[in-house]
């Protein structure tokens, strides 16, 4: 036994100021440990004189177990690790109290039942490690392992950094409120699978929860948000990271090789504008083939001035420029309080307007003149009534046409509206005969009119925006309402073009090239059509329409578009399962995914043709 302390001595004494200094790391196993103890305890004490007689190899071996007494005290960082050779001892005890100057602890691999001591050094430790030997974190904070302490958790006051990775942890329970100065937190590889909000560590800087069982980010509530800066959550089963929301302050994210299926769920992380380090490698939106070009769109624009890496390569300026496009909208911003929003609202301005009019007889009498003149002090207009019931009674009426026949003459007449004056060719004509039926109408108009639900389309010479080589008459007209308003309109497409006309008068009032079409589609409202238009002017951008047969309108507008698309603004396309070759035009959008599926087997297994 002597020669082992006189060889563990001899080993020790040219590393001992470091170790005294902390600039290394003593490293005994849990056997030698045990053994040194004891040693201690049967050949030294303190508290007796030392004795005369002594032998010289009694001597030596004092010396040797001195220098070992004072390394004991000295020591700033321990590790201990099971011995590798056969134990002769059963489970040794591994006391700690001698170690009066310890401020780092790594224990691996040893049942924390049998070491005693770590209680007395919860007030100067500020590193712990604890590795292979753990399930519920209580054993080493609460316990303190053999101490089986009772005494209140509130004193671990200079704890900073505790790795519990590689244990058997399953649910870590609400223990950290007596770590207040933790600044990093290793948890990783255990059975973690759900964590409750983490609101108990105000100064915690890097946690580490990779290689566990967690389906979503945690919840961070309290000063924890504005001081993290590091997390790792890589090599999980993340799907949802929603609670990563209220972290202002976060610098580096580590995401890799979890669930993450939509670059939506980015959304959650626009709001960081500290991110300079994201890693997303190994989800599935990483195989995506615009997966950085998305991924910039969600990134705060603050970052732009930073040297941003996203999955372990730095940011392009081009996409850069990207970042900042899409963000949440904060919903502490929508909801204001009506005392804020009256402490926010412009005070309006009062202005008194003074009326003067003259006095005497004359200004009198032009009072009661206007009195008299108003219609409301003597009785109520009806005339309006009338027409509305005259009008509601055509309408409902069983004649064709009713709305243009006889060329609104009867309207001119019950509306009491001063007659057109008429140019009569000879003595004797009479102005009824000039007034023709619908039908005359129907049948007088040229090869080159068409008459739709009582709107006639014929030829506008007089149109200054036409050309004379369009074919402006060789499509199919609909009738529609415009919205808002509910206006009649007449609505051409032809083999280029759709045109708006008069429902009158049949003049041209606008007019759009069928390769301009950015999107058409059916709305909420029955028979509503909305079409988005590729135009300068903000008046044709768009148009709304409540129209008749929608769905033959929706399909000819879009196969007039793809009719009239330039060859460069259409993608050759290729079915994977059928082999089939089809065309699309290229959507003029803000880098957005376009799903692509085969017209003929719908598809989704599409490729880019060469």
């Amino acid at each position: 036994m002597s020669d082992m302390f006189s060889t563990l001595a001899e080993v020790l004494r040219p590393v001992g100021r470091d170790i005294s200094k902390g600039r290394g790391k003593l490293c005994l196993s849990s056997t030698n440990l045990a053994y040194l103890n004891k040693a201690f305890d049967e050949n030294w004490s303190e508290n007796l004189s030392t004795s005369f007689h002594q032998t010289e190899a009694k001597a030596a071996l004092m010396v040797d177990l001195q220098f070992l007494l004072d390394l004991v005290k000295s020591t700033v960082a321990l590790k201990v690790v099971p011995d590798a050779s056969p134990d002769p001892l059963a489970s040794p005890i591994v006391n700690l109290q001698r170690f009066q100057s310890l401020k780092s602890l790594e224990i691996q691999k040893l049942d924390l039942r049998n070491i005693v001591g770590i209680q007395q050094l919860r007030a100067r430790l500020e590193d712990l490690t604890s590795m292979h030997n753990l399930e519920h974190i209580a054993d080493i904070l609460d316990k303190c392992g053999g101490d089986c302490s009772q005494v209140d958790r509130f004193n671990w006051s200079e704890l900073k950094r505790l790795n519990l990775s590689h244990n058997r942890i399953r649910d870590v329970e609400p223990i950290f409120d007596a770590t207040p100065w933790l600044q990093v937190l290793d948890l990783s590889s255990n059975e973690i699978g759900k964590l409750d909000p983490i609101e108990h560590l105000p100064n915690l800087k890097m946690l580490n929860l990779s290689f566990n069982k967690l389906e979503a980010a945690p919840r961070f509530k309290g000063p924890v948000t504005r001081r993290l800066q590091t997390l790792k959550l890589n090599n999980n089963f993340l799907e949802d990271i929603s609670g990563l929301s209220t972290l202002s302050n976060l610098q580096q994210l580590d995401l890799a090789q979890n669930c993450l299926i939509d670059h939506n769920v980015l959304l959650s992380i626009a709001q960081i504008g500290s991110l300079y380090c994201l890693d997303l490698r190994g989800n599935p939106i990483s195989f995506h083939r615009q997966h950085r070009t998305l991924t910039c769109n969600y990134l705060n624009k603050n970052v732009a001035s930073l040297n941003v890496v996203l999955n372990n390569e730095q940011l392009s300026k081009s996409e850069k420029s990207l970042t900042g496009s899409l963000r949440p909208v904060a919903q502490s911003s929508l909801e204001l309080s009506s005392s804020e929003r009256a402490r926010k609202a412009k005070p309006r301005r009062v202005r008194n307007v003074v009326i003067q009019e003259g006095f005497g007889a004359e200004a009198h009498e032009r009072r009661v003149e206007a009195v008299s003149a108003s219609p409301r002090s003597l009785h109520f207009d009806r005339n309006h009534l009338d027409v509305k019931k005259k009008i509601e009674q055509m309408s409902q009426s069983d004649r064709k046409g009713w709305l243009w026949h006889q060329s609104g003459m009867d309207y001119v007449n019950f509306l009491n509206f001063p007659q057109p004056a008429q140019e009569n060719s000879g003595a004797g004509s009479c102005p009824s005969e000039e007034i023709r039926d619908a039908a005359d109408v129907e049948d007088e108009q040229s090869s080159d009119s068409e008459v739709v639900n009582g709107i006639f389309f014929g030829s506008d010479s007089g149109d200054p925006e036409l050309s004379d080589d369009d074919d402006l008459l060789s499509g199919e007209p609909f009738l529609a309402k415009i919205v808002p308003g509910m206006l009649d309109i007449g609505v051409l497409i032809t083999k280029r073009h759709m045109l708006e006309r008069n429902a009158v008068t049949s003049e041209v009032k606008s007019r759009w090239f069928l390769g301009s079409v950015r999107s058409c589609q059916r709305g909420e409202e029955p028979n509503q059509v909305l079409i988005q238009f590729d135009s300068p002017l903000k008046e044709k951008m768009s148009r709304n329409y409540i129209i008749d047969d929608p769905e033959r309108f929706v399909k000819l507008l879009l196969d007039g578009r793809q009719e009239n698309m330039r060859p460069e603004e259409r993608i050759q396309y290729q079915c994977m399962k059928c082999s089939s070759l089809f065309s699309r035009t290229k959507e003029i959008s803000l880098h957005v995914e376009v799903k692509v599926t085969c017209p003929k087997c719908e598809s989704n297994l599409v490729v880019v043709a060469k």
